[in-house]
């Protein structure tokens, strides 16, 4: 099976320890609102946005793997057609660009960091947007700076 996005349920809300996936920069490590992820099933392998700090900032994102998590901040970019509004995303022909601007890999993986960087670029491109939206992207591109 590859990855999918699927609403959370909340018998699943288990998956997310509030030490491990919390809000950015949140001293208090303040529980995430999920209702969408991107996950693969067969791998055991999951992607879920942890927030932004703001406006201008990249949006900080955790993947599962392993029992360990890779945490990434990342600035996403929506281009289509001048006459397709953000909202109508799921109709438009659109490309993403994910500028992946930090990547935290545990130690425990760093042996595998090809695997794991292979993971998280498909694991984006059945993202799509960053509220987990496949429908109306037509290509997802990632770049690491």
């Amino acid at each position: 099976m590859a990855f999918i996005n699927e609403s959370l349920g909340e018998n699943q809300r288990y998956l997310f320890p509030r030490d491990l996936f919390y809000k950015p920069y949140n001293p208090y490590k303040e529980p995430i609102e999920l209702y969408r992820w991107t996950v693969d099933w067969d791998r055991d392998v999951f992607i879920i946005s942890l927030g932004t700090i703001g406006p201008e900032q990249p949006e900080y994102f955790a993947m599962s793997w392993c029992k360990k998590v890779i945490k990434f901040a990342a600035y996403v970019h929506f281009e289509a057609d001048e006459n397709v509004s953000h909202a109508s995303v799921r109709k438009a022909h659109a490309t993403v660009t994910w500028k992946i601007t930090s990547l935290t890999i545990p130690s425990a993986l760093q042996a595998i960091r090809e695997e794991v960087i292979q993971l998280l670029l498909e694991g984006l491109d059945a993202m799509g947007n960053s509220n987990s939206r496949r429908e109306g992207v037509d290509t997802v591109k990632v770049i690491f700076t």
